[in-house]
């Protein structure tokens, strides 16, 4: 669910006996919904990300959905199923038990959830749903997940959804997404939520994968990085700047232009 002027937007699940476009369910956010009228909540944009036959396989995806958009200021979902609630104020041991979780595909297709430190994982005999996948908006402006390698991600038809958009606040304070080109952008009177912070790595800087302190393999970008791992390059740039492994023991740092 969505909302068409904030871009704010909720996550859920719903098992239902009619198709889901006939389906009057929309969203069940009672903290974000209490924030808004009933003519609001009547007026959110319902979006179908995914249809499944299998309760533990829409349990699961709903699961994954919500993980890949908790940090993202206009997520307004703040439970996730089977762990609990998700706030800034978590200590880091409790964001890595979050964090400890990855969805799997195996080879006869059967999807299921493992530790990140599991061997089958760490070895790539099983590999993360969202390999090789990329989120895009059709000309309809419908979003889904399609591979890399569909045509019509490749022929241009679907574009990535972040697509000239850009995350900004207003002067209330309030977080929207917006296109580059919005006048209001332009002119200064919306700010882009990062101004003022030290800026990141913009992806131009070769960085290096080391792992029990050995260097492993040499990245030529960030971008490169976070396409074939899938690992989202914030998370990259933070184990960077904070000089930690991840969960499978690994540390990246950028390398040394000297």
């Amino acid at each position: 669910m969505t909302h068409p002027e904030t871009k704010e937007f909720y996550i859920g699940r719903r098992k239902s006996k009619v198709s889901p476009e006939l389906d009057s369910y929309r969203g069940s956010s009672q903290t974000w919904y209490k924030t808004l009228s009933k003519e609001e909540i009547e007026y959110l944009e319902k979006e179908i990300l995914e249809i499944f036959l299998s309760m533990e396989e829409m349990c699961i995806f709903e699961e994954k959905y919500i993980l890949e958009n908790i940090k993202n200021l206009l997520c307004k979902n703040y439970h996730i199923p089977g762990k609990g609630f998700y706030c800034k104020s978590h200590t880091d041991k409790t964001k890595n038990k979050l964090k400890g979780k990855v969805v799997v595909r195996k080879e006869n297709g059967q999807i299921l959830k493992v530790d990140k430190t599991d061997e089958r994982y760490e070895r790539g005999e099983l590999c993360s749903i969202n390999r090789n996948k990329v989120i895009v908006r059709d000309k309809e402006g419908r979003s889904l997940s399609v591979d890399k390698t569909d045509e019509r991600y490749i022929n241009g038809d679907l574009v990535p959804i972040s697509k000239d958009m850009v995350t900004v606040k207003n002067k209330e304070g309030n977080f929207l997404q917006i296109s580059k080109k919005d006048p209001l952008y332009l002119n200064g009177e919306y700010t882009h939520i990062a101004k003022g912070n030290i800026p990141w790595n913009k992806g131009n800087t070769e960085i290096e994968e080391y792992k029990n302190g050995s260097l492993v393999k040499t990245w030529p970008n960030l971008t490169t990085l976070h396409e074939e791992t899938g690992i989202p390059k914030s998370s990259i740039v933070n184990w960077i700047k904070k000089k930690r492994n991840n969960n499978r023991g690994i540390t990246y740092k950028y390398k040394d232009k000297n």
